[in-house]
């Protein structure tokens, strides 16, 4: 009697397996899990990567985004678009969402999820219902009035210089390259305010140059980017020790030694050299009277040609035309004269 019920059972549970609608089988997670930012300033940008990970990747599924973050959900955008794929094969899919706060946003919390739904492409098998699976990110953005400046300096690096040279009376400078990698934590474009080199003899027991500048790209808010500070300098070629200092205000927040490397012109693979911003004011100002002076002539020859060809011919043209009325009196006169005779 067991093992009659025992079959009856098992016989069962085979036809419910096979019975019950199937379920996609889809173990989907999110790291992170939130999209949050504590205090994003109206008119800014912010960016944030998570990363779709699914336990097996042995088809393509179809996801869709679904914005529910009230009076925020038009702020934010997905590089992918609301509908992408999660391709076969790829068990972790990067996302980027970005968050653009209008320039009148109202300041407060706004708090909401995202939803992120998947469902496989293939079409159900006879009588059984494929199910969509979804995972939620959560969303807490604080827009708020005032400006956060919070910047760290996580690298630097220089490219070997090419030394100055003369073009005629111009001597345009070599320019020292020198790189940041900065994360700006902050809610507003930030960068040092000063960038300054000291450069020693080989020895390094006397200081032959200062170079410094405070011309220094912004980095966006919440973001980390290379940038370049491009300093002049009149270094002669050759090899230096040189130490860097790193100003925000009158705080230096970050220094260091270095060598720099000058070499002869036309030495340095993808080399940015002086442009006209870079050159003394001295050498500007010659420029543009150089360059005033040229257009000045271009304008004098360029008025006497056009007075030449269009010069005053009204002399002649006058004595063109009395001629011509003369002639044509003479006919005139002559068919007068001949009709008069005809009818005589």
């Amino acid at each position: 009697m067991k093992i009659k019920n025992f079959i009856l059972l098992f016989i069962f549970g085979i036809l419910a397996i096979y019975s019950f609608p199937k379920i996609a089988s889809a173990d989907l997670g999110i790291s992170p899990p939130y999209i949050r930012n504590p205090g994003l300033a109206p008119g800014s940008h912010y960016e944030q990567t998570i990363y779709i990970i699914r336990s097996n990747a042995e088809e393509d599924l179809e996801a869709k985004v679904e914005f529910g973050v009230p009076g925020a959900d038009s702020w934010l955008k997905i590089d992918k678009g609301n509908k992408f794929m999660l391709p076969k094969g790829e068990i972790k899919v990067p996302i980027t969402f970005s968050v653009d706060v209008p320039a009148q946003a109202a300041f407060g919390r706004y708090k909401g999820t995202i939803r992120i739904t998947t469902k496989s492409l293939k079409e159900a098998e006879g009588g059984q219902v494929a199910l969509a699976f979804g995972i939620l990110v959560d969303v807490d953005i604080n827009v708020v009035a005032m400006k956060i400046i919070d910047y760290r300096i996580r690298g630097t690096k220089i490219q070997d210089v090419e030394e100055a040279y003369k073009i005629g009376f111009i001597n345009p400078p070599g320019i020292v390259n020198f790189s940041m990698q900065i994360e700006n934590k902050g809610n507003v474009k930030a960068s040092p305010t000063k960038v300054v080199l000291t450069v020693y003899n080989s020895e390094r027991t006397e200081v032959i140059h200062t170079l410094e500048t405070t011309k220094i790209p912004k980095v966006k808010p919440f973001s980390t980017e290379w940038i370049t500070a491009r300093i002049p300098s009149y270094i002669q070629a050759g090899s230096y020790p040189a130490a860097y200092q790193i100003y925000r205000d009158d705080k230096v927040i970050s220094e260091g030694d270095i060598h720099l490397s000058v070499t002869p012109k036309g030495q340095v693979e993808g080399y940015k050299g002086a442009t006209f911003f870079d050159l003394k004011l001295t050498d500007q100002l010659a420029l543009i009277g150089c360059g005033i002076i040229l257009l000045g002539i271009i304008f004098f020859i360029g008025y006497g040609i056009y007075k030449a060809v269009k010069r005053d011919d009204t002399p002649k043209t006058k004595e063109r035309k009395t001629k011509v009325k003369k002639v044509v009196k003479k006919v005139v006169r002559r068919k007068t004269r001949a009709k008069s005779k005809k009818e005589e």
